[in-house]
């Protein structure tokens, strides 16, 4: 995940406004910068015949901090733009290779050409944060420029590099580690049951379903209706069989508490905003660390046979520091490791985006742990993702 987030808690953080710039200069921004035309060639016809999206919300999403402007207060300003420079926004747009696939006020869906022919990147955003990705998912199909006539690939996972890249894929080493617990010749064939909490644009879960090799049922939470929605309309979870795809739209901390099933793998995808003393973590939110809650972890995951945990981990170095060692000293019998890599947000501050995994019960876990669950990955059917730095919490 980028910092954007899959579900923050039971709501979202209130943002600071900031002092507003009126309508001079308001369209200036762009998502991406247009590629150059050969000489002479046309831009590509527009076959859709669905009326497109208004661009008023993704007009004020791209420029609002350029101009110093709440996004609030750019989708105030931009109900004043004449009707002209918004058509001109979404040709620029699609000279860069994008196309406007669905927006409202608060998200917004994009397509962006990939490379292969044929194929599109499509990205869920929450507006008030549109540099970040919050889903992401690999579109096939659509001749024409009609976003509806493209299906997305649920078979391939979401990206981990590239402008519409997401940290989520990180998340899904925990099936690899649940497989690494089972005791040497045990195939476990009886079918995993994965819960995801804050499940966004559902790619990951929706991933799972498809990509794994052993049977499944997995069970996706999100709070918003908005972003289920968008889930069942443009990112295709509507075309996965209920009884191998659940989606529950609910909080979060709440669905965990009336829990009762047991769970084999648990991804958290939680994020709540600056947190700590002095803003040291963005995700988890603070009441996932919070006793109470790993109190259910402790009684549903690994109950009747090995299983893991992975928290998607947005903090400074400290404050990973901090949830590594609250995971790995509340699940003293655990084992934890942390997967992390770094890079700098928009305010050029170091966050280091990680995922602490957390194995409850089975085989100690020992030797280079990367390789083996790496293979781990590819014999459950999915891609490895340990490239990044892995080492145990001691």
């Amino acid at each position: 995940m980028k910092p954007q987030g899959g579900q923050r808690g039971c709501g979202r953080p209130n943002r600071e406004r900031k002092p507003g710039k009126g309508t001079q200069g308001v369209m200036r921004a762009g998502l991406r910068r247009p590629r150059a035309r050969a000489p002479g060639a046309a831009a590509p016809a527009r076959l859709c015949t669905a009326p497109p999206p208004a661009a008023q919300w993704l007009a004020a999403a791209a420029t609002h901090r350029g101009l110093g402007m709440s996004y609030d207060e750019a989708c105030e300003t931009v109900q004043a733009l004449p009707p002209a420079l918004l058509a001109q926004f979404e040709a620029d747009l699609a000279a860069a290779g994008q196309q406007l696939v669905a927006s409202t006020r608060e998200l917004t869906v994009l397509d962006t050409e990939a490379p292969a022919p044929g194929t599109w990147l499509r990205s869920l955003h929450f507006n008030a944060r549109l540099d970040y990705v919050q889903s992401c998912v690999l579109v096939r199909g659509g001749g024409g420029d009609c976003p509806a006539d493209r299906v997305p690939d649920h078979s391939s996972a979401p990206p981990s590099t590239g402008a519409t890249a997401t940290h989520l894929r990180r998340l899904l080493n925990a099936v690899g580690l649940q497989r690494l617990l089972l005791p040497a010749g045990d195939p476990d064939p009886a079918p995993l049951r994965i819960v995801v909490l804050g499940a966004g644009g559902c790619t990951v879960p929706a991933h799972l379903a498809t990509a794994l090799r052993h049977p499944a049922a997995v069970e996706a939470v999100e709070i918003s209706p908005a972003v289920v929605e968008v889930a069942h309309e443009w990112f295709g979870i509507s075309t996965i069989p209920d009884e191998t795809l659940r989606v529950h739209t609910s909080c979060a901390l709440e669905w965990m508490r009336c829990a009762e099933q047991p769970i084999d793998v648990l991804l958290i995808d939680l994020e709540s905003g600056a947190s700590g003393a002095s803003g040291e973590i963005r995700a988890p939110p603070p009441e996932v660390l919070a006793p109470a809650f790993l109190s259910r972890i402790a009684a549903l995951v690994g109950r009747h046979k090995p299983g893991a945990v992975a928290v998607n981990t947005i903090a400074s170095e400290s404050g990973l520091g901090h949830v590594a060692s609250t995971l790995s000293g509340f699940f003293a019998g655990g084992q934890a490791m942390v997967l992390h890599d770094s890079e700098e947000t928009e305010e050029d501050t170091e966050w280091i985006h990680a995922v602490v995994l957390l194995g409850l019960g089975g085989v100690q876990v020992s030797g280079v742990l990367a390789e083996k669950l790496a293979v781990a990955m590819e014999e459950c059917g999915l891609a490895s993702q340990t490239q990044s730095d892995l080492r145990p919490i001691l």
